[in-house]
């Protein structure tokens, strides 16, 4: 896919002539007070319908447009480069329009350039929070997004990554992301000496995670904070601080008698029952035969429910009104087999109710959302049908705002998009972790990316249609080492991003003109 073949051809009724712009922005030393004013501009009464629906549209964008600068054509090349378009045209050729920004009405308007014989936005102007001032720059995702009121995000910088891919990155992330993946609360990462026993004495340090959240607030994005409660990761990793507890739970025989005691049946009714599992796993806890680990297992589960709940109020109390939101129970899971969420048979099923509520009083006004295991279709008990019982429950207490969709796809596999949007999960569905694997998809480096674009495209087009308001790319900055299929599942040839050494691919193309398609037919 070219990036020609994902830009629109035609060009909006209200696109507009550098000339005309200059006069609309004020930039000719004129000002558009009244209708009459502006009939005056166009040099005639015959024009007076179309200059009295020109003021109408414009004049509340343009009071919030500061002095624009004028545009070189040094910067059109650069765009016309960029998007591969062919030998720029000269500044004053191309078309200007006025857009609002959606996604921060409180900043000034949008003013985007468009190619004039293809249509297609290849300049935009930036409000800098550092300068005050409007600055041209090549359109990126970003800047559609706003036009469309999307956040469209990924994670700004990783605990996997060293300082020097941290500073590529970042820049990338700038200029194309309005959200940002602060990726820097895992309990390892901020906390040091853990004491279930004295929660009061943890001490933390969110360092890290400060420097980021004021990075992105700095460039105007929103923050979502990530992952909060992971219990995989928290209980299972070699570096994970809450591991002996799980050491103690499989040597005293609490986990063989999970797997050998309680059923598919029971584990669902768990979820939607937490009274009745909490006693079946007490019950468990007494069936054990040594008596000293038996007790020392019912103390921890009774201190963790309490510690875990004192560290969500810390962490979300220390960003109150900084974190627009707080992704709390990352890959909740009831699976007796597995056992991939200790919390779940350590705390007991009714732990999101209790960290819920403890990031609910820290902090009233962020949203609070569950990202449940990743799953591919309905009926997946890994990811709908489980997790809506427990969404129910939390939403009854007013406690829960949204529910994230980790749509880590594989080409080879693909998405039914539509009906995945399509399920009522009774709160927000946010799009939270976006990747497409090339893994096992025979052809052509070109065609292979052709394919990813033409995924990539549609998954967007159908949130976009179910208005769905966040679309987070993970980990989306190159097709390197910088990609969690490739570094930590071991798929080199999963190719999942929509760069490739930090180049655009045809998958960003593919999606700016999904955005631009939107940003027409405004």
């Amino acid at each position: 896919m070219s990036n020609k073949d994902c830009t629109l051809k035609r060009l909006t009724r209200r696109s507009i002539s550098r000339r005309e712009f200059l006069r609309y922005a004020g930039l000719a030393g004129l000002t558009l007070l009244s209708g009459r004013a502006a009939t005056s501009l166009f040099g005639g009464q015959s024009n007076r319908a179309r200059a009295d629906e020109s003021h109408q549209v414009y004049l509340p964008l343009i009071a919030k447009v500061p002095p624009i600068p004028p545009l070189s054509q040094e910067m059109a090349q650069e765009a016309y480069e960029f998007y591969s378009l062919g030998d720029p045209v000269p500044p004053t050729n191309l078309r200007f329009e006025f857009k609002p920004n959606l996604s921060n009405p409180d900043q000034p308007a949008i003013v985007f350039a468009r190619d004039p014989e293809t249509g297609e936005i290849i300049l935009a102007t930036r409000f800098n929070l550092e300068t005050q001032e409007q600055e041209w720059h090549v359109a990126k995702l970003r800047d559609l997004a706003d036009a469309v009121g999307m956040r469209i995000g990924t994670n700004l910088s990783s605990p996997w990554f060293d300082q020097a891919t941290i500073a590529r990155h970042d820049e990338i992330v700038k200029d194309n992301f309005n959200h940002a993946i602060v990726d820097h609360f895992f309990m390892s990462e901020i906390m040091q000496e853990p004491d279930i026993f004295h929660p009061e004495a943890t001490r933390f340090n969110f360092e890290k995670a400060r420097r980021v959240i004021d990075l992105a607030k700095a460039n105007g994005m929103t923050v979502e904070a990530s992952p909060i409660i992971y219990g995989e990761s928290d209980f299972k990793e070699s570096w994970s601080l809450l591991k002996k507890y799980w050491e103690l739970a499989k040597q005293s025989g609490f986990t063989d008698a999970i797997k050998n005691n309680v059923s598919w049946d029971e584990a669902r009714r768990m979820r939607t029952d937490p009274e009745y599992g909490n006693q079946l796993l007490e019950n468990l806890v007494d069936s054990l035969p040594d008596p000293e680990k038996r007790e020392e297992l019912r103390e921890v589960r009774r201190r963790l429910r309490e510690f875990i709940a004192y560290y969500v109020q810390r962490a979300v109390g220390e960003f109150q009104g900084e974190v627009n939101i707080w992704r709390l129970a990352n890959e909740f899971d009831m699976n007796p087999q597995s056992l991939w969420d200790p919390y779940f048979w350590l705390v007991g099923p009714d732990y999101p109710d209790l960290i819920f509520q403890a990031a609910r009083e820290a902090d009233p006004n962020a949203k609070l959302i569950i990202n449940p295991a990743p799953g591919y279709e309905p009926g997946d008990p890994y990811f709908f049908d489980m997790t809506v019982p427990v969404i129910q429950r939390l939403k009854q207490k007013g406690i829960i705002d949204g529910v994230g969709d980790q749509g880590h796809e594989y080409a080879s596999q693909p998405f039914n998009w539509k009906r995945r949007l399509d399920r009522d999960w009774g709160v927000e569905v946010l799009i939270t972790e976006r990747d497409v694997n090339l893994e096992n998809v025979p052809g052509t480096q070109e065609e292979r990316f052709e394919l990813q674009a033409e995924i990539y495209a549609y998954s967007l087009r159908e949130a976009l249609s179910h208005n769905v308001k966040f679309f987070t790319l993970w980990e989306s900055y190159g097709d390197d080492e910088d990609n969690w299929f490739e570094r930590m599942v071991g798929e080199q040839n999963a190719d999942p991003t929509i760069f490739d050494d930090y180049q655009p691919k045809s998958a960003y193309f593919a999606l700016k003109a999904e955005l631009e398609k939107v940003v027409d037919q405004q």
